[in-house]
């Protein structure tokens, strides 16, 4: 399996990640929780970072992919 092929699932999986500590960092902080909400949004933060990287990576390998249908 070549990189460009394996990158778009691991970029959806670090979306999703990053999606479940922002609402875990929503419900600490909800709860009164200062420390755990400050962990769940750096490491959101983090994960986001390490998404980023991982799509430009993929724009880099893969290039632009064009819409070729009709609309």
């Amino acid at each position: 399996m070549t990189l460009a092929a394996l990158l778009p699932t691991i970029n959806a999986a670090l979306n999703g990640l990053s999606a479940c500590l922002l609402a875990a960092g929503y419900l600490r902080i909800r709860r009164g929780d200062r420390d755990g909400h400050k962990r769940c949004m750096l490491s959101a933060l983090g994960v986001s970072t390490i998404f980023l990287a991982s799509y430009l990576t993929l724009r880099a390998v893969a290039g632009m992919t064009r819409f070729t249908g009709e609309g």
